[in-house]
Formats: structure tokens, sequence, C-alpha cells
């Protein structure tokens, strides 16, 4: 969401009504080294519920995080029940702490202790510690694959397959959402190197 300052260019109520309108069946709301959307992204999805336009049993929210942990590149997790909303909550407070206000910094051995209701879902794998990672979250670690049919990016997908078929981690299909209109396109891609 928009949360993520200089990534994001879309409000959190913008993200799931358009989810909502969409048909999709859930959104990972995933703002950088924080929950910052969380509490309106619920809030907007209550309200469409309330109003009929999405039923409780139809569309899943889930509450993560891309977190940067040392040496790494950055991780997801996702919250898969209330222990692992207070294990991300935890670790999100762990990096926050040791770093100057606006820098965020995790340890494998943070990941180590608080993963048990955690699934993490890396986006762009790095060999030298993915066999640390799928030994701290076992069967709920994935490698994630996005195809933005981008000829540069074919190499790194390419690679990502073959990390995930040498060292049997399964691969989740993902997707870097940053807005929920074209319109905000502009916004993100100054960012991004446009």
């Amino acid at each position: 969401s928009n949360f993520s300052f200089l990534e994001g260019a879309s409000h959190p109520e913008e993200l799931v009504e358009q989810a909502v309108s969409l048909g999709l069946k859930g959104l990972a709301l995933t703002d950088r080294d924080g929950v910052y959307g969380v509490v309106r992204a619920h809030q907007r999805l209550k309200e469409l519920q309330e109003e009929g336009r999405v039923s409780h049993d139809d569309f899943r929210f889930i509450v993560c995080s891309k977190v940067q942990v040392e040496d790494l590149p950055p991780l997801v997790l996702l919250a898969r029940d209330r222990e692992g909303y207070g294990q991300l909550s935890a670790l999100i407070s762990r990096g926050r702490l040791r770093c100057p206000k606006g820098e965020s910094r995790l340890y494998l051995s943070d990941l180590s202790e608080l993963s048990s209701g955690l699934v993490s879902i890396w986006p762009d794998p790095d060999e030298t510690w993915l066999d640390d990672l799928h030994q701290i979250y076992g069967e709920r670690f994935f490698l994630g694959l996005s195809r933005h049919l981008n000829p540069r990016q074919e190499h790194r997908t390419l690679h990502t397959v073959e990390l995930s078929r040498r060292h049997r981690v399964p691969l989740v299909a993902s997707n870097q959402v940053l807005y929920h209109h074209p319109s905000r396109k502009a916004t993100t891609e100054s960012r991004l190197g446009g």
C-alpha cells in the first residue's frame, strides 16, 4: 500500500476494493517492514461485507510484511493465524528497534525464534541462504515467481525454477501489486527506475 513510502501508490482501502471488484478470492497486504495498512484494509473489507458485495467465506485477507533480513534480499512473511500475527509484529518491532527511524534489520536467528505461525515467500532467492530459510520454515517456505513478460527477467525466472528443483522448495505464483489502477503507475515509476 502507500504506507510503503516511495513504493506503493494506492491506499489499502483501494487495494481491497479493487481485489473484490475483480472477483479475486483474497489479498495479502504486504507493506515494507510493517503492517501499516492492515486496519484500513480490514475496515474496508468489513464495509464491503456489510454492503453484501462480498461474503465472509468468499474473500480471505492475509496480514503480511516484506521484511529486511541482514545479507538477504527481502523476504515476505505471511501470518497464518493469531500466533503468526503476534510473531510478525514481534519481528517487525525487533527490526525497527535495532535501527535508526525508517530502517529495519532482522537476523536469521530472529526468524528461527519466531517462525511457527508464519509462511515465508522469497521473491528474489539467493542460493547462499536458501537451505537455512528452508530449515527454519520447512513446508511453509516457498520461492516466489512473478512473470512480467520482461525479457531481462527471463534469466531470473529460470534461475528461480532451477533453485526450486535443486533444493526441493515449491514455487508459488506471486506479484508485486503497487497500485490498484494504472493511473497510479507514474507514482511508482520514479522509485523503480520507470
